[in-house]
């Protein structure tokens, strides 16, 4: 079925591209950590900030609770 394969060849596409940008990210990273930032802490401002505004806040809200039950703060 030609639609089938269309949909196979260009979700392969997907995947080719996607590794490629996985490669970039990774270089990137690399760069940014020989001059000094943490790659962990990069990602998890990434992470972050790709979550919507009302998720960050949700999730603030429920770590300073954790943290306030825990004494941290």
């Amino acid at each position: 079925d030609p639609q089938n394969a269309y949909a196979l060849e260009n979700i392969q596409k997907l995947h080719e591209e996607r590794k490629a940008l996985a490669s970039d990210i990774s270089d990137c990273l690399s760069e940014a950590a020989s001059v000094g930032f943490d790659k962990k802490a990069i990602k998890a401002v990434i992470a972050y900030l790709n979550k919507d505004r009302a998720e960050r806040e949700s999730h603030d809200q429920i770590v300073q609770t954790y943290l306030v039950a825990l004494g941290e703060v």
